[in-house]
């Protein structure tokens, strides 16, 4: 499995915070990403940030899936602080590394999926911004709403001021495209015996399938201002 590929469409307005390219008074206070030829894109960090949330909780919450890839990371780290000894480096560095796999190994995860502070080219997904659909483009669709929002400020003396603000965000039904990579799947039997390839596969696709049911579901959002009902999306894998 080295790539999956994905359809989003919007569901509510969406916002992922940008910032207006001029100031103008009255105008828009923030507007979300643009790709450079203007057009609203998903960024990378807000899909996999989302997608990181939801696996935490389902792992808290004992999902399976979860708790069987955590223990497929265990054994693939296990095999490599067994190994390093027969590795040619510094007495100093095989000890700082000794330490760090040690460190992982005390807080497997599933989460190590979206990667591992300290190591580089763990096995991983890799997330890629994803672009708008062609259609909307060919087509000159609109894409972006113009939304006035009153934030509520509790002042010092205790009063309270509404402040208005201004957003341009995407529609709702606006369709993405792209595609979520997964680095080094090859590099995880080690360690797990008896575990082929075509198993580890599967349950990283099953977590997958688990995460954007929850997303889908309408209680997880991605970008800003979930609260105020922006968000809401739907992910299909094609």
């Amino acid at each position: 499995m080295e790539k999956i590929k994905i359809k989003l469409q919007t569901e509510s307005n969406l916002i992922i915070g940008g910032t207006p390219n001029s100031f103008e008074i009255g105008g828009v206070d923030m507007t979300t990403i643009l790709d450079y030829e203007g057009y609203p894109c998903i960024s990378a960090s807000s899909l996999k940030g989302t997608f990181r949330r939801i696996v935490r909780e389902l792992q808290e919450e004992g999902n399976t899936t979860t708790i069987w890839i955590a223990d497929i990371y265990k054994n693939y780290f296990k095999y490599l602080l067994n190994g390093i000894n027969k590795k040619r480096i510094s007495e100093d560095k095989l000890q700082k590394t000794k330490e760090t796999l040690e460190e992982i190994l005390n807080n497997c995860s599933a989460e190590y999926l979206f990667g591992i502070q300290k190591v580089n080219h763990s096995p991983k997904f890799i997330f890629n911004d994803l672009r708008i659909e062609e259609e909307f483009i060919k087509e000159k669709k609109e894409v972006f709403s113009i939304d006035t929002k009153n934030a509520i400020t509790l002042n010092k003396d205790e009063t309270i001021s509404s402040n208005p603000r201004t957003y341009k965000t995407i529609r709702p039904k606006v369709t993405f495209h792209g595609e979520i990579l997964f680095q080094g799947s090859e590099q995880l039997y080690k360690g797990n015996s008896g575990v082929s390839k075509g198993e580890i596969e599967k349950k990283i696709l099953e977590l997958l399938k688990n995460v954007l049911e929850e997303l889908n579901s309408g209680i997880y959002r991605i970008g800003n201002s979930g609260s105020r009902g922006y968000g809401k999306v739907h992910i299909d894998i094609v």
